[in-house]
């Protein structure tokens, strides 16, 4: 085998098979808006960023390691597979997944994280049971059979999914409301010192 055939084998050996990549791309796409509503930064840098991270400000390189942390985390892919869809590298996201969960020791990210997590499982789980129930339907077609069953697990599986997404946001509201009156707190910074703009130190 030439060189030129062994690297484009070993760059096939890397990419997703197109049915495993479409999951991993929705899933993608759903931690990415909810982080970008969350941040207020734009989904399509979160989505399709390809660089730049020492001119992007702080709001949206605390964005990115989010977004980077809750794919592994939440929507669980696999570095692989969140390196075919972003076009990251798996160094910067390892990079990016370690400086949030050095972060964790602190209680308000940690209970952050923990409502971004059951805000993205929710949608994941909602575009699923969608997609199922699509395809049942399509089925009940072709078969002749009833679409819906009550013993569907992706139906539970939104159900479960809902009630993570109530107890995690109200655990993140009452502790926003203890530690401020009522208004909501800073965001806590992850960006290191050099990273941020005009020689701010992090908090």
């Amino acid at each position: 085998m030439s060189g030129g055939d062994e690297k484009a084998a070993r760059k096939l050996d890397r990419q997703l098979l197109p049915e495993n990549y479409e999951v991993a791309r929705r899933k993608w796409a759903a931690v990415c808006h909810v982080v970008a509503d969350h941040e207020s930064v734009p989904a399509a840098s979160l989505r399709f960023a390809g660089g730049g991270e020492t001119r992007a400000g702080p709001d949206l390189i605390r964005a990115r390691r989010f977004s980077c942390y809750l794919a592994l985390t939440a929507a669980e892919l696999s570095s692989h597979a969140l390196a075919n869809v972003s076009k990251l590298t798996r160094k910067t996201i390892r990079e990016h997944a370690r400086a949030v969960e050095d972060s964790r020791d602190d209680p308000a990210v940690s209970a952050e994280l923990d409502a971004l997590t059951a805000e993205i499982q929710l949608v994941v789980a909602r575009r699923e049971f969608i997609e199922r129930r699509r395809q049942a339907m399509v089925d009940s077609v072709a078969l002749q059979r009833p679409a819906w069953r009550p013993a569907d697990p992706a139906y539970d599986a939104l159900i479960a999914a809902w009630a993570r997404a109530e107890r995690a946001t109200e655990a993140w509201r009452a502790m926003l409301a203890a530690d401020n009156g009522g208004v909501e707190a800073a965001k806590p910074s992850l960006t290191p010192p050099s990273d941020q703009k005009n020689g701010e130190a992090a908090p």
